[in-house]
């Protein structure tokens, strides 16, 4: 997320550092080093400054090629590029879930030649 949109969102609101912070219930060291883009923005938090800014037609965060916009905000654009939070979240959830099926497969798989080779090792020491 472009760190120009947080600071912009603030700064279109009058507000300090510390009233932002505030807002979002965090420090204001913790909120300045969401603006400087020193530390990654939570989706909790990136969920609370969306819904504070129902009322602005142009505050949107963009991340990995998509925009990120309010749920109430989504039927005023019909981009395919534009995603709401919702489902943004839940497109990375759904990637995320895939991702430990497949290493759980595998896992499985391994242990599955584990057993096997303890069993070749247990019949080749009972040769001898």
């Amino acid at each position: 997320m472009p760190t120009e949109i947080l600071k912009k969102f603030r700064k279109i609101r009058n507000l300090s550092q510390q009233e932002m912070a505030d807002i979002l219930f965090m420090s204001q060291a913790s909120y300045s080093k969401l603006e400087s883009g020193k530390t990654v923005i939570s989706l909790g938090i990136l969920n609370k400054i969306l819904s504070l800014s129902e009322d602005d037609s142009d505050t949107s965060f963009e991340f990995n090629g998509y925009v990120i916009i309010s749920k109430s905000k989504l039927d005023l654009i019909s981009e395919n590029s534009v995603i709401s939070l919702d489902n943004f979240y839940n497109y990375y959830k759904q990637v995320l879930d895939e991702a430990i099926l497949m290493k759980n497969r595998e896992i499985d798989r391994l242990n599955d030649v584990i057993v096997k080779l303890r069993k070749q090792l247990d019949s080749e020491v009972n040769k001898i």
